[in-house]
């Protein structure tokens, strides 16, 4: 009998990929939901199943597939694959305020401006809402605008213009282009700030009651001021947080009641 287990050798190789391995929040985690976040910062992968990493270990492989693809021919290609990118949350503009990232894809139109693209291989249920019913999740549309701003600071490379989800079908190969609304910078560090202190929270196993207090989620941060500048933004996420807190102290008093009503 075959000694040769595929499935777990499968399993402890993805749990040792880079990808799995990293402890650092990068761009494509800033715009996760607060419970992705907790996940991470419990061990995220490597906790997990073959189930749970397959669609990890299958996205890795077709975006070293497309990678391969675009510099074998080259001529079709006129771009920079992986580029390198770091997008600073805070002054100074230091390594220790900035979060890292490559980014799939990037090119310039006719007029010198840069286009970003993002390779995404779905599943029929985020084929059905991204490519058919151009509903893009927060974290998508954060992870590209980050990339978009990011690459604005250098001094040569211009204004981005576009930022483009490159969608494939996983079961068919069918291609969608989906373009993406590039945010503003207030909404982007306000995500990316709270999400490195909510991170750093979980990491080391502090109450999380102050940071849930103050969370916003980047789904509402985007729909209440994703494109405004600072002043206006500042406006609009205090006005949202007085909602919520009067929201939440609604809830409060009606649970109270139903208690004691119960009792």
């Amino acid at each position: 009998m075959s000694r040769l287990k595929p499935d777990e050798t499968l399993l402890k190789y993805l749990q040792t990929r880079p990808r799995s391995l990293q402890k650092e929040l990068g761009i494509s985690d800033l715009g996760q939901p607060f419970e992705r976040l907790m996940e991470k910062a419990a061990g995220g992968e490597r906790d997990k199943t073959l189930q749970d990493v397959w669609p990890l270990g299958v996205g890795t492989a077709m975006h070293s597939l497309m990678e391969n693809a675009l510099r074998h021919h080259a001529k079709h290609n006129h771009g920079i694959t992986e580029a390198k990118v770091s997008y600073y949350y805070k002054r100074p503009a230091r390594k220790e305020n900035s979060v890292a990232g490559h980014v799939d894809y990037v090119e310039r139109d006719a007029k010198g401006n840069f286009i970003v693209y993002d390779w995404k291989f779905l599943g029929e249920t985020l084929w059905e809402k991204i490519a058919v019913k151009n509903q893009v999740p927060a974290e998508y549309q954060c992870q590209l605008s980050y990339y978009a701003r990011a690459l604005e600071r250098r001094s040569n490379w211009g204004e981005c213009k576009h930022c483009y989800l490159g969608c494939f079908r996983k079961s068919t190969g069918e291609f969608k282009r989906v373009e993406v609304t590039i945010l503003a910078r207030p909404a982007l560090d306000f995500i990316a700030r709270q999400a490195i202190a909510a991170y750093d929270t979980m990491r080391k196993g502090k109450p999380l009651d102050s940071v849930l207090k103050d969370w916003v989620d980047p789904t509402a941060v985007i729909e209440t001021a994703g494109t405004l500048e600072f002043h206006k933004f500042i406006i609009a996420v205090e006005n949202y947080m007085i909602a919520k807190r009067k929201l939440a102290d609604r809830t409060l008093e009606e649970n109270a009641w139903r208690n004691n009503e119960q009792s």
